[in-house]
């Protein structure tokens, strides 16, 4: 997104009351995600320039009245771990209702 604050607002406005969002966001505190966005031949690093997401989840927060976060798919040595710590987590999940 090139810019979040907007897209947001465009997604709560077209959202029927009740309607549901879900945000996959890939969290930039990630050694995964860090490496990437320093490597300019892959996916992340070619596409993803923002170096923080806060403002995401703040707008969520601030326009739905329902929200809920959490960190999902952990991947340690190339498999997919329950239990983590946050550089190892690439993916913030968002649920938000409007």
């Amino acid at each position: 997104m090139s810019n979040p604050k907007n897209t947001i607002h465009e997604i709560h406005r077209v959202l029927k009351p009740e309607g549901t969002l879900l945000a996959l966001l890939l969290n930039p505190n990630s050694n995964y995600v860090q490496q990437k966005m320093n490597d300019p031949d892959s996916y992340i690093g070619q596409n993803v320039h923002a170096k923080t997401i806060e403002s995401i989840p703040q707008t969520i927060s601030y326009l739905f009245t329902q929200t809920k976060s959490w960190f999902d798919l952990s991947i340690k040595n190339d498999e997919i771990v329950i239990q983590s710590s946050n550089d190892e987590k690439r993916l913030i999940v968002m649920k938000a209702i409007k």
